[in-house]
């Protein structure tokens, strides 16, 4: 079993095994200790080094050691470098296959099989396991699972009622506007083709499709037919099919029609595609809309059963007309899928159970939100859009007015600018922002009782190439923690340590800060 070292990031490569082979008897178990480091970016997952040593109990009762130094690609989980034994005093070449086999790694969190073989000692090979050492987070941002799991429902189909020769052309109807509606609402623009002009005509094609569509729906009078009155058309569409569903002879509109219209919309917004919607951007593990359709079904048929009194052969029809139709939804989806190439990509708009006067007012998006979210708005949000020019006094401010705590999400902190010097702005915010602040808030710690909480989200990608760990450090640590500029910037660094030096300083005259860390001790106080 491999421990990393502390100031490792990632798990080290000695591991624990059994090695044989023809012409060596190395032994049945090995304990290592070692570090790895990266040696290009750590997002890329390109190279490192592996650096090992390790105890060995052989079967004859002796007891061997040795150095395992390797280079280590992350992203082909192949590792090449040199074993060297303390017993047989000799180095030989080492290929290692290391591969957390799951999300989350093996046996611990971020825990990785390696495999290696030593073909200069009689093939041997050894199997183990690397477990990382002082790395809380090590595994744990990568869920053993990575599709969202999609509770399974089974339906029966409905079969088809009498006089389905009548209501055929109904639910086409409904199908076709639907599609347009998707086509119009959710446009998929994105084409390819070999060539410029090939991808004009695949756009074009698509184009035409929507005009053909388009043609043949009704809009007001001396008007071409817009989005919004393809929406009109379709509800009024599904309307006109639960009539049939009523009185195929003598299909009209009436207030029972309308009610299943309605039945029909809130069972496909709650049960079909707000929890479809929910999951954009993630793999599921049934990529069908069938257990979305059975449960919206189920809930059709509980709002039917519960508005009123329908004659068997109604109820029958409408339920029919129901399952039908969201089978066809399923095929918008598969074509959906097509398109984009990924199931996580596919959208099904909300207007196929929305009326546009559902969404017309703030008020009533809040709650569709709400309802998608699973979580209720709280009053007293504002929303500013902050032009570029105005980001960094718009920030600053926002840090020193924070009472409990402060998020910045932000693409990147600048360690060095493009000269190659100490970032300015960051520095100034680091100072003047973060660390003044914080300053502030000790000072009147006795009075207030709070402290607030600064989370900041980056781009690790921009904090490796752009080193923003020479400010983000002093903030991850401002009691201690003191930065090493390079010279010509001694000026940056006395301020910093008078500003730290203060801090400390207010935090040993905190009456109650120092209560507190007498209770719960100096890590809580940092």
């Amino acid at each position: 079993m491999s421990i990393m070292s502390p100031k490792s990031r990632a798990p080290s490569s000695a591991s624990m095994g059994r090695h044989g082979g023809a012409d060596t008897d190395l032994g049945v178990g090995a304990l290592g200790l070692g570090f790895y480091k990266d040696l290009t970016n750590p997002v890329m997952s390109l190279l490192g080094v592996m650096v090992d040593g390790y105890g060995a109990a052989r079967t004859d009762g002796s007891w061997d050691g040795g150095v395992q130094a390797q280079l280590h690609m992350p992203l082909f989980r192949l590792a090449a470098g040199v074993d060297y034994s303390v017993a047989d005093r000799q180095a030989d070449f080492m290929l290692s296959l290391v591969h957390p086999l799951r999300r989350g790694g093996v046996v611990f969190d971020g825990g990785k099989l390696r495999a290696s073989w030593l073909p200069g000692r009689g093939h041997s090979f050894s199997v183990g396991i690397q477990a990382p050492f002082a790395t809380p987070l090590a595994g744990r941002g990568r869920p053993a699972r990575e599709k969202a799991l999609v509770r399974s429902v089974e339906a029966s189909p409905v079969p088809d009622p009498m006089r389905v020769d009548a209501l055929l052309p109904a639910v086409a109807e409904v199908t076709r506007l639907a599609k347009l509606m998707d086509q119009l609402l959710v446009p998929f623009l994105d084409v390819g083709g070999s060539s410029h002009d090939d991808a004009l005509a695949d756009l074009g094609r698509r184009l035409e499709e929507v005009r053909q569509g388009l043609a043949g729906t009704p809009g007001a009078p001396d008007d071409a037919p817009t989005a919004q009155g393809v929406v009109l058309a379709y509800h009024g569409s599904l309307a006109d099919a639960f009539a049939v569903a009523l009185r195929p002879d003598r299909p009209a509109a009436n207030a029972t029609a309308e009610r299943l219209a309605q039945a029909a919309r809130t069972a496909l917004l709650d049960e079909l595609l707000i929890p479809h919607n929910s999951l954009l951007g993630q793999y599921r593990d049934v990529k069908t809309l069938q257990p979305f359709a059975a449960r919206a079904r189920g809930a059709f048929v509980r709002m039917m059963d519960e508005g009123g009194v329908l004659e068997d052969v109604q109820r029958w029809r409408a339920e029919w007309i129901f399952d039908r139709f969201v089978s066809d939804l399923e095929e918008m989806r598969e074509v959906r899928e097509d398109q984009w190439g990924d199931e996580r990509m596919v959208w099904m708009p909300l207007q196929l159970a929305l009326l546009p006067e559902d969404h017309d007012e703030q008020e009533e998006l809040d709650r569709i939100v709400e309802r998608t979210a699973s979580v209720r708005f709280r009053s007293g949000n504002d929303v500013d859009y902050i032009l570029n020019e105005r980001f960094q006094w718009a920030l600053h401010q926002s840090i020193h007015e924070a009472q409990d705590y402060h998020v910045l999400w932000v693409h990147d902190i600048q360690g060095y600018d493009g000269d190659g010097n100490p970032d300015q702005v960051s520095f100034d915010q680091v100072r003047h922002g973060y660390l003044q602040t914080l300053l502030e808030r000790i000072q009147a710690y006795d009075r207030a009782g709070r402290l607030p909480e600064y989370h900041i989200f980056l781009d690790q990608w921009f904090y490796e190439v752009n080193k923003g760990r020479i400010w983000l450090e002093v903030l991850e640590d401002p009691l201690d923690h003191r930065v090493d500029l390079p010279e010509g910037f001694e000026a940056w660094e006395a301020e910093l340590d008078s500003v730290q030096d203060a801090l400390a300083q207010a935090v040993m005259g905190s009456r109650r800060l120092q209560s507190e860390a007498r209770a719960y001790g100096d890590d809580w106080l940092k």
